[in-house]
């Protein structure tokens, strides 16, 4: 098993707290997103394979392919803000708590920005889906 370096972890990491997905991708999470980034600097074409829109969101940012399994996958690329719903004080994407520091009230977020995910992309991958399930099919 191979581990990212520190540079693309740093990377990831800040990108993932810049879209307010930090606090909900684990550290392998992370820990791949990083990998295949490195993989890209290195020439490769890296896909991820997952169902998970924060990774999804994230990947998409990095301009990582990935591929879904249950899902067409994600429709907008987010950036995330988190507030609390009883006091409404917006916290930084970075902030470690998942409870207001003022009233103590479970944390949410929602999308600050979205722009939506070009068609062309979400075809292609669509297009992949059905060939490698008619080729499975065949077998």
């Amino acid at each position: 098993m191979r581990s990212p370096l520190k540079e693309y972890k740093m990377k990831t990491i800040e990108l993932a707290n810049s879209l307010g997905d930090s606090h909900v991708l684990s550290h392998t999470d992370m820990d791949l997103l990083a990998l295949a980034l490195e993989l890209k600097s290195e020439g490769w074409r890296p896909k991820i394979v997952t169902d998970d829109y924060s990774m999804q969101n994230i990947s998409n940012h990095m301009k990582i392919d990935f591929i879904p399994l249950a899902t067409l996958g994600i429709n907008y690329l987010v950036k995330w803000i988190r507030y609390c719903p009883a006091c409404y004080k917006k916290y930084n994407n970075n902030f470690k708590s998942k409870i207001c520091s003022i009233c103590g009230t479970k944390l949410k977020r929602k999308p600050e920005k979205k722009n939506r995910v070009k068609k062309v992309i979400k075809k292609r991958r669509v297009k992949s889906l059905l060939k490698k399930n008619e080729k499975s099919d065949q077998k």
